[in-house]
């Protein structure tokens, strides 16, 4: 299962080990990608994943900051 993670890269490593394909997105240069507009939709999101990654599932972690996908 593809599956996206926005916020925070919590659990990805475990996701993976289980088979499942994961990109952490988010504000921290830590994930895999970052969101660098404020309060982008989450259509415009999913078109600019790296190589067509499309998720089964979307997951938002809540990293108490500022809500930056709509």
């Amino acid at each position: 299962m593809k599956i996206l993670l926005i916020n925070q890269g919590w659990f990805a490593p475990e996701l993976r080990e289980l088979g499942h394909e994961v990109h952490a997105l988010g504000t921290l240069w830590t994930l895999d990608s970052q969101v660098h507009h404020p309060m982008m939709h989450i259509d415009e999101i999913i078109k600019e994943l790296p190589n067509g990654f499309t998720p089964d599932r979307i997951v938002v972690l809540d990293n108490s900051a500022p809500i930056t996908i709509v």
